[in-house]
């Protein structure tokens, strides 16, 4: 097997997985506790006072069967503390049905998984803290009673046909257990099994499937991993040309768990390599942490500076910083397209002929905007419409302000700029995603929605009603207020930073991504989502601070003439980085 293939599916997961994957990849490769440290108590933190787990990991939901079995057989293997794991088995076993069972509470959840495939997570769950637990014989008897003539499992109760997903975790449950008494069966069903993979191997499976693996980890099990068929299927199956990583579309993360946990049973690739690469990976990231917690106040002061020498600074009067934040965001993000467009001089000269920040009744008059964005030289290319929006969008927020003054918290100002939206800029309001939005808006006033997570999202979608404005934009706003100038502190954990080239580029320089630099360049959007994982992975409690990456992109990586000699020495990441440049600066130094 390719060992481009091992290392390239474990970063996939660890880049685009949930927090849970990443777990049980690190469960497989039996990684340390401490290293798995960040998910492991993510998922302690979870666990109910009932001992289960709560239904798609929700902080608050019920307990699920499935999650709870998955959650021990994860912290069994990492060997978490003994009384969370024993409080998770006699969960399990307080939801032993009569019949040796085990299935959800919720309808909706029995009908989608079969019993039987419920019954057998649970048995692997239990079985891997405790194959002798007495719950566990039960469990055996119930699967034997319903194995079908033929060896194998129905599908459910409603339907008279063997399902290979349902056989596969029978087969796999009853292995893992291990018991004398159940040869017979497990034999019986084993032939089954290997009959109708053979059956299917050499008439239907022309494209490997997710189905045909299950089947491949029983057999395996059973000893039929040196099956020519059984090898045919694996090498097939890591050389499907649907393995694009980074296209989620494609292949899935909880997929590539289950493919790499299968050939690391085969034998098919080393485990030990991939160990290697992941816990590299995990170092790597610990290593960013505590450059990012160090560098805290040079990334603040750097964008401080930045807006001092527009005029704009840390003492200012709120509403001052409130609408400077604002034009800024705008000017950013709405005119980059322009040819020579510089944000920072384009806002000194165009507050410069509205006037001072201060004077509000200057920003809130639509002439006096309009021909200041008009005048200018550098956006003379941009439409009409497009520079009649922003102007619009200016006079609109100044308008708010005059008329609220002073917000004090960041709760009262959400409520104020919800009720403006909804009530005054609503009737002006046209195009089906402004309307939309506007919806979105009314619901959460109507709901009289006040915690901060829901006030910051209804901020956000506030300003995307502004002509002009869209998610990036509102999202630098309050990157901007909230975070650089620090107006709301109780909101920190809410913001996210603006993630563009300057961000990915560090990013990937550094090897955090599964693609190649020259893969990133192409679709540098797509990564955005990874990178607010990470974010929120490191710094629960302020996930802005990955903005770090963004000086050291904007300053360092898109610059190359800051790659060599003195330049790359003043570099915040080059510890970590062993980007293109690095490595031909330490190639020539050699």
């Amino acid at each position: 097997m390719s060992i481009e293939f091992e290392t390239t599916a474990a970063k996939y997961i660890m880049e685009w997985g949930e927090w849970i994957e990443k777990l049980q990849l690190l469960a497989i490769l039996k990684i340390s506790r401490k290293k798995a440290g960040i998910y492991l108590e993510k998922l302690i933190k979870l666990q109910n006072s009932d001992g289960g787990f709560p239904v798609n990991w929700r902080r608050g939901s019920r307990s699920g069967i499935i999650e709870t079995a998955v959650a021990l057989e994860a912290l069994s293997n990492l060997k978490a503390d003994r009384k969370i794991v024993l409080n998770a088995v006699k969960f399990l076993e307080k939801k032993q049905l009569p019949n040796g069972s085990w299935m959800e509470e919720n309808e909706e959840r029995n009908r989608r998984v079969e019993p039987t495939i419920i019954t057998a997570k649970v048995i692997r769950g239990i079985a891997a803290y405790d194959k002798k637990r007495s719950c566990l014989e039960k469990a055996i008897r119930y699967l034997m009673d319903n194995q079908r003539t033929d060896g194998l499992w129905l599908s459910s109760s409603m339907k008279n046909e063997s399902s290979l997903e349902a056989s596969s975790e029978a087969l796999i449950a009853l292995l893992e257990v291990n018991n004398p008494k159940i040869e017979h069966a497990l034999k019986f069903g084993i032939d089954a099994l290997w009959s109708t993979f053979m059956e299917k191997f050499t008439e239907e499976w022309r494209e490997p499937s997710k189905e045909a693996l299950h089947i491949a980890e029983a057999l395996i099990k059973a000893g039929y991993g040196d099956a020519e068929a059984v090898r045919k299927i694996l090498q097939s199956y890591v050389k499907a040309e649907r393995w694009r990583f980074g296209d989620r579309r494609s292949i899935s993360t909880d997929e590539a768990v289950d493919a790499i946990r299968i050939l690391i049973l085969a034998g098919a690739i080393d485990a030990e390599v991939i160990k290697k690469v992941v816990e590299e990976l995990l170092d790597k990231r610990e290593k960013l942490k505590a450059i990012i917690e160090k560098k805290e106040e040079d990334v603040r002061n750097y964008f401080l500076i930045r807006f001092e020498e527009i005029g704009l600074r840390i003492n200012d009067e709120k509403r001052r910083i409130l609408l400077g934040c604002f034009i800024y965001a705008l000017l950013d993000q709405f005119f980059w397209a322009a040819e020579d467009f510089d944000p920072q001089s384009e806002y000194r000269r165009i507050t410069g002929i509205i006037g001072p920040l201060n004077q509000l009744e200057n920003y809130a008059e639509i002439e006096k905007v309009r021909g200041a964005l008009f005048r200018s030289r550098v956006l003379r290319g941009i439409a009409r419409r497009r520079k009649m929006e922003v102007a619009r969008s200016i006079v609109l927020f100044t308008k708010f302000l005059k008329k609220y003054g002073e917000n004090g918290s960041f709760r009262e100002f959400a409520e104020k700029l919800r009720a403006y939206t909804l009530f005054e800029l609503g009737p002006q309001i046209t195009g089906w995603n402004a309307s939309h939005r506007l919806g979105l808006l009314l619901r959460s006033f109507s709901k009289g929605e006040k915690s901060l997570p829901k006030l910051y999202e209804a901020l956000k979608l506030s300003l995307e009603c502004f002509p002009a404005v869209g998610s990036k934009i509102a999202t630098l706003f309050s990157y901007y207020s909230g975070w650089i100038f620090n107006l709301w502190p109780e909101i920190k954990k809410y913001i996210e930073c603006p993630i563009d080239w300057n961000t990915v580029k560090p990013y990937g320089n550094i090897g955090l991504s599964c693609l190649t630099i020259e893969e990133l360049k192409k679709d540098p959007k797509k990564t955005g989502n990874a990178i607010k994982k990470l974010s929120r992975e490191l710094f629960p409690d302020d996930p802005a601070k990955i903005s770090f990456l963004w000086v050291v992109g904007h300053e360092w990586c898109t610059k190359p003439y800051k790659c060599y000699g003195n330049g790359i020495r003043k570099c915040w990441l080059i510890e970590l980085c062993r980007g293109e440049r690095y490595e031909k600066r330490e190639k020539n130094m050699g």
